[in-house]
């Protein structure tokens, strides 16, 4: 057996609630409260209604929720249907290193969380190591790099689903054995890693990157088959072919990767968006808030916007102008330049009603945009206003503070849930650990 696979499993099967690192829990159950206001606000999506459409008709044993509906499915089921829905306002939450991973493995370990009504603490334990055994397999000098000169060949987040069979396969209690071969099969199942493709892919579709739920149900799929008794690769990262050839890496994993497992965490905090948009734009985005904020300035007094930005946004999408479909207005940077202009707020930038605002298409008219991705280091954001320069401030990256994020949770769950449902759901997920059954929180997340 792998040495790589060994280390993971072992790892996987003695971490404790108890001996999780401090922030651990406190991330996990931000995550879960985000995750299930943005698959509320997903519901508004048509991408987020397919989802629904097809679970639903996929059905199986009404195990797990699907998140602000009535509906109960199969836990692979439903793992898909919150995937889908967390991720299709691109307002989910992500890790440093595993990026777009939360809204994978959060989704498969709800959904199994639910249908054995496990505890709020096995919840939390079995999130916390999926986020580290995703943030360990991605991480080294190949991993995704929004910033860089040479961009890999093969890009993705399909590790996630790995990450996700691991997070499975620790609530369902799975031996060492079986979850040996929950890591084997999960490498096979693993959806291809797109994120490449699709930066030139125009207009946006809902696809993206790639999918979310059936990243998700891929790892509810590979812990269940391995309780099963169902065999996998337990070499899956070794070798020249190995599992490491397929997500871009220029040589295969190596033990280093593990080395301080279970010492030192690797993952520290989940980063939470402020914005329904790709999350490079959100430097941009603060510095442009901040200067018409401070100065009092009125959206049709904006002429000209320069803008440093990392050399991701270089890529067309982040430039489009002439949106054709709902994806694209989550990557343009001047439609979401408009929506910041005109004050509205974040949770209703990906409405309807705010894409055909006129006042909108009338900004991204006659706004000029220069966003500048070769800068190193980055120049502060040049606004021109009335004939007038103002100059933002270069600052870091700005966590949401708990306030803010029952605030965007509570915009999002706006049209399904009521203040006092809205107020029960967040007391209940930020004191997670003290609930002895997920199920209470998930009928509280069931319409």
């Amino acid at each position: 057996m792998s040495d790589i696979v060994n280390r993971i499993a072992a790892f996987t099967l003695k971490t404790s609630y108890n001996s999780l690192p401090d922030n651990c829990a406190y991330y996990v159950k931000r995550a879960i409260l985000d995750v299930i206001g943005c698959a509320c606000a997903g519901q508004l999506t048509n991408r987020g209604r397919i989802a629904i459409e097809v679970s639903v008709k996929l059905g199986g044993d009404e195990d797990a929720t699907i998140i602000g509906t009535p509906y109960k499915v199969s836990v692979g089921n439903a793992a898909f249907a919150n995937g889908e829905l967390i991720n299709a306002l691109d307002y989910d939450a992500m890790t440093d290193i595993g990026k777009h991973d939360v809204p994978i493995i959060v989704p498969a370990a709800l959904a199994v969380a639910e249908d054995i009504a496990a505890s709020g603490q096995d919840l939390i334990t079995a999130i916390a190591v999926g986020l580290e055994i995703s943030s360990r397999l991605n991480s080294g000098k190949d991993r995704i790099q929004v910033d860089t000169r040479k961009w890999p060949e093969v890009m993705g987040s399909s590790i996630a689903s790995i990450a996700a069979a691991i997070a499975v396969g620790k609530l369902l209690d799975l031996d060492y054995e079986e979850m040996s071969n929950a890591i084997g099969i999960s490498g096979y199942l693993c959806p291809p890693n797109t994120f490449r493709k699709w930066l030139e892919v125009s207009p946006v579709q809902m696809i993206k990157y790639g999918s979310s739920g059936w990243s998700a149900q891929a790892g509810v799929t590979a812990a269940l088959l391995a309780q099963g008794g169902y065999t996998g690769d337990k070499e899956v990262f070794d070798g020249a072919n190995g599992y490491w050839r397929f997500t871009g890496r220029s040589e295969p994993l190596d033990e280093e990767m593990l080395a301080d497992l279970g010492q030192n965490w690797l993952w520290q905090k989940v980063n939470f968006k402020k914005y329904p948009a790709g999350g490079v734009l959100s430097g941009i985005l603060n510095q442009f808030i901040d200067l018409i904020s401070e100065n009092n300035i009125k959206p049709n007094e904006v002429e000209k916007i320069t803008a440093c930005a990392p050399r991701i946004v270089g890529f067309g999408l982040f430039r489009e102008n002439d949106l054709q479909t709902p994806d694209d207005y989550c990557f343009s940077a001047i439609y979401l330049l408009a929506c910041a202009a005109h004050n509205i707020n974040p949770f209703l930038w990906q409405r309807e009603e705010t894409r055909q605002d006129p006042n909108i298409k009338k900004f991204m008219q006659n706004v000029d945009l220069n966003v500048i991705t070769d800068e190193s280091p980055a120049k502060p954001l040049e606004l021109i206003a009335n004939g007038k320069e103002y100059i933002g401030k270069l600052s870091e990256r700005r966590e949401l503070d708990d306030e803010l994020l029952k605030e965007k949770f509570a915009g999002n769950t706006s049209p399904y849930l009521s203040p006092k449902e809205t107020e029960t759901i967040i007391a209940q997920t930020l004191q997670l650990e003290k609930l002895t059954n997920v199920v209470k929180l998930m009928d509280l997340v069931s319409k």
